[in-house]
């Protein structure tokens, strides 16, 4: 039976450590950026490869007008909202904006809520002013798997703390004649413009499930600790 158990413990032992060794390497390979967490990156394929859209004002072939957009700045910040309409079981999976970016700090954030002014921050995403680019598409990858509520309202919203004087983000209008967006300038706070809507998608995934290895592995470990436990108690009693 102790041979049993310790040969158990090795090979948990082993499995435990490769675990750990993968998980490490994603972590420090994935560069994340954000206020919370996120990753982000540039001329990414559509969502659509990755993870279902729910909402969306980009035209086919991911297209907007790469010409103008809305300006963001220290004191102008822009919004859009959806209300999630899919099934339960799906977890945030990717936003992508269409976005110009000169000289300016930019910070995304998704939010939810029934209204922008009181909206719950769920996860940031941040890029210094050095990362200045022309007009694209960005693509920023959730990291904390926010599941989505059906009929729930929410938000993306895009702001800098550089003033205009040094520079600005353009957030691109959409090219389908989408129109409804939300606008953040002191001192009137957050208001609803009846103007052309901004470039965007939000893509959400299957909550993940559990790999059914996981529950044995905990069962086991717990199993072995109680071993361990039971025999030390046992050799301090005698």
């Amino acid at each position: 039976m102790t041979l049993l158990i310790r040969a158990l413990a090795h090979s948990l032992s082993g499995m435990w450590r490769r675990r750990l060794h993968t998980r490490f390497t994603r972590v420090l390979t994935a560069a994340p950026l954000g206020a919370l967490v996120g990753v982000l990156t540039i001329g990414a394929a559509p969502a659509s490869a990755s993870g279902q859209v729910v909402a969306s004002t980009f035209g086919p072939d991911d297209s907007f007008n790469r010409v103008v957009g809305g300006a963001v700045f220290q004191e102008r910040f822009l919004a859009q909202s959806f209300v999630y309409t899919g099934s339960s079981g799906f977890e945030l999976f990717q936003i992508r904006l269409g976005l110009f970016r000169a000289g300016a700090d930019i910070s995304v954030q998704f939010l939810s809520g029934a209204a922008i002014s009181t909206a719950a921050l769920l996860e940031s995403w941040s890029l210094p002013s050095s990362f200045s680019r022309g007009a694209e598409i960005a693509t920023f990858t959730s990291m904390m798997g926010n599941v989505l509520q059906t009929g729930a309202t929410y938000w993306v919203a895009v702001s800098s703390t550089t003033p205009r004087t040094e520079g600005a983000v353009l957030w691109m209008h959409n090219d389908q004649g989408f129109s409804g967006r939300w606008r953040a300038l002191p001192p009137e706070g957050w208001v609803y413009e009846d103007f052309i809507s901004l470039a965007y998608d939000v893509s959400a995934r299957p909550t993940a499930v559990p790999e059914p290895e996981t529950g044995a592995l905990l069962l086991a470990s717990i199993l072995i600790l109680g071993y361990v436990g039971a025999r030390r108690r046992r050799s301090i009693e005698t």
